[in-house]
């Protein structure tokens, strides 16, 4: 197994609001905004992975166009959500930069 590891391609920063607290049936807004560097221009895919152990919470993904900085992705907590405070939460950007590439920026997420 050949594993080569490569400069990331860009940095995301989640703004979540209202301490991340969401309630069963509702949404949360989080802007995320990407900054590009060692020469990557390109757009960029956010999405929302689940861990293990956690479920009813989605969002549609959003590509942050080659010429923005920022963008929303929108989660909605289904009316059976896991409650509680959520763990290993990632916002996971992708893009193509010398191949697959993906970033993660770790946010917090409580469902009421």
């Amino acid at each position: 197994i050949v594993i080569t590891v490569r400069p990331a391609p860009a940095r995301l920063n989640a703004n979540v609001p209202n301490g991340g607290n969401v309630a069963r049936g509702q949404t949360i807004e989080i802007p995320v905004s990407v900054n590009r560097q060692n020469r990557f221009e390109g757009p960029v895919t956010l999405e929302l992975p689940l861990p293990p152990g956690v479920a009813g919470l989605s969002a549609a993904a959003v590509t942050i166009p080659a010429d923005q900085t920022e963008g929303i992705l929108i989660v909605t907590a289904a009316g059976d959500a896991t409650t509680g405070q959520l763990q290993n939460m990632v916002i996971r950007g992708r893009m193509d930069y010398e191949g697959q590439a993906a970033v993660d920026a770790p946010i917090n997420l409580t469902v009421n």
